[in-house]
């Protein structure tokens, strides 16, 4: 390409920093400027010599230096000069960056690709000018050239679009150093549930799976801890899929028993279909604007009807959708509800989805009980079996923690002495362990016996970031020792008397303080626990 008005369509500077790094004799540079480059986008006829001599040597295992590929250039039959090409290889060497860098190869097929658009509409433009110059068969002249210019858009087409993907995928290239950029999985629920990760929740029909994906988007979205759990809060995409009147049955329940709307969580009650490319890709669309910290998809079998879950084609492009809704979305942790196979092991259908899953969780429901367990955590260590109760109430039910060997209660008179006495001198204000000892509170074993109950409870909770713990009283607290009663704040109605499991009867616990800020993304998740061997005073 040249003449006047015709552009320099290159960096010069990019091909002498590339056959700069590659005459340092590393193979591994030449190894990696070789998978991103065809040796055709170097745009000087020197700089594609040099490097026709150094892919051959490569080819041998041959680490290249300017004599090498002096002696190589000649004996491949390139038009070499001797006093000219060697000097301008020393030139190259000596200006080799210090650092190899892909930025250099990622300008040079740059370049490359706009010569390409260059060269081909200056070529059509000159087969238009020769048609419209000659009257002879003007018409299938050109229909004839409209033809050939169709072919080689849509062959240009092919090519930049190939020529993009190599440079994204150049761009997502990591060396050894680069693998400490990739961050630790952060925890959405303390132990459970991690941010940019797949979970599917298991269980058979009627195990109560609903209810505890539902309990922990309420918990997400407010902010509050699940079942004593610390979470990180953040917007949820519920998408319903099926059994929508039950779902709000369950919210509804869930608020009254928390004394505020679930806030935060967002519901689509469509049946969004992953076979449908169309559909997904809006659904992709919808969280790309809400950037959710958990999306749960109620339930698998309910989007994808007309694909065979036993097959590992519909069950892999399945997966992939989930995984095109998690990049658009920011990485957030998707649940996706679905029901146990028959050996009560693994998720019905094929192993796909146990591959695919960084997370298993398992629902079991005996009677009243919910056990949840850790089928697999991939990223994480497993989490111990949490016992929960599913507590009938008002046209649905919620869920209790029931303390491990279940011989802990808080509805004990010492228990109730100390709330009491606690709220008279200090209401909701924080206070240290030693205060609450020393003032007289609680005996230091009756405080280490009934902490942590007292905090799954919601009756006391933990000031979050804090090395020295503290503690305060919630409104759980106040109905506890009767100052509340049933009264509901945020306007919720009265509801009937339950039992939590933990001693404790009357109107479910409020999970938290309604009316203040809730903390946002702790730093940490860590829960110290007292060292029962002595006295939990404050570090000195």
């Amino acid at each position: 390409m040249s003449g006047a008005g015709t552009p320099l369509l290159y960096n010069r500077d990019a091909e002498r920093a590339v056959l700069g790094a590659c005459l340092l004799g590393k193979l591994d540079i030449i190894a990696q400027s070789r998978a991103a480059l065809a040796g055709t986008e170097f745009y000087l006829a020197r700089h594609a010599m040099v490097w026709r001599a150094i892919c051959s040597l490569a080819d041998e295992g041959i680490a290249a230096d300017p004599l090498a590929v002096a002696v190589r250039a000649k004996e491949i039959g390139e038009r070499w000069n001797d006093a000219e090409d060697h000097l301008y290889l020393i030139e190259l060497y000596e200006a080799a960056p210090l650092a190899f860098n892909l930025f250099h190869i990622g300008e040079i097929a740059k370049w490359a690709r706009l010569r390409l658009v260059w060269e081909t509409g200056t070529r059509m433009l000159q087969q238009a000018a020769a048609v419209a110059d000659t009257g002879v068969d003007f018409d299938g002249r050109l229909e004839a050239l409209l033809a050939s210019a169709q072919t080689e858009l849509a062959d240009l087409s092919q090519a930049s679009g190939s020529t993009t993907a190599l440079a994204r995928l150049r761009g997502e290239l990591l060396d050894t150093e680069g693998l400490d950029t990739i961050t630790e999985p952060a925890p959405l629920i303390e132990g459970l549930l991690y941010m940019n990760s797949l979970t599917w929740l298991q269980g058979k029909p009627g195990h109560a799976k609903s209810f505890l994906v539902l309990d922990w988007a309420g918990c997400i979205g407010t902010g509050q801890s699940w079942q004593g759990y610390r979470v990180r809060r953040g917007v949820v995409l519920y998408l319903i899929a099926e059994g929508v009147t039950g779902v709000k049955q369950r919210v509804r329940a869930w608020e009254a028993s928390c004394g505020r709307p679930m806030s935060g969580v967002y519901f689509l009650p469509v049946a969004v279909q992953a076979g449908d490319e169309q559909r997904w890709a809006a659904l992709c669309d919808l969280t790309a604007e809400l950037q959710p910290g958990l999306v749960v998809l109620d339930t698998q079998a309910r989007i994808t009807v007309g694909m065979e879950e036993n097959s590992s084609q519909d069950m892999g492009v399945f997966v992939d959708r989930i995984e095109q809704l998690r990049q658009a979305s920011g990485g957030p942790s998707v649940v996706v509800v679905h029901h146990q196979g028959r050996d009560g092991e693994h998720l019905r259908g094929s192993s796909a989805l146990d591959g695919a899953a960084e997370t298993v969780v398992r629902v079991k429901k005996e009677d009243e009980r919910v056990t949840v367990e850790c089928v697999k955590q991939k990223n994480a260590e497993d989490f111990d079996a949490i016992n929960l109760r599913l507590i009938p109430y008002e046209m649905s039910a919620i869920l209790g923690l029931i303390e491990p060997g279940a011989t802990v209660h808080i509805g004990t008179p010492a228990v109730r002495k100390m709330v009491s006495t606690w709220w008279s001198a200090d209401e909701s204000d924080w206070v240290s362990v030693s205060h609450i000892v020393d003032s007289g509170f609680a005996a230091k074993p009756t405080w280490t016996k009934h902490r942590k109950a007292l905090l799954r409870a919601g009756v006391i909770e933990e000031e979050p970031d804090t090395k020295r713990p503290r503690y305060r009283l919630t409104n759980a607290a106040r109905i506890l020792i009767g100052l509340m009663g049933s009264q509901r704040a945020h306007g919720f109605k009265e509801s009937p008397a339950i039992d939590t499991g933990l001693g404790l009867t009357g109107s479910p616990p409020l999970r938290g303080e309604p009316d203040e800020p809730v903390a946002l993304w702790p730093e940490t998740l860590e829960d110290p626990e007292p060292d029962n061997s002595g006295p939990e005073d404050d570090p000195p």
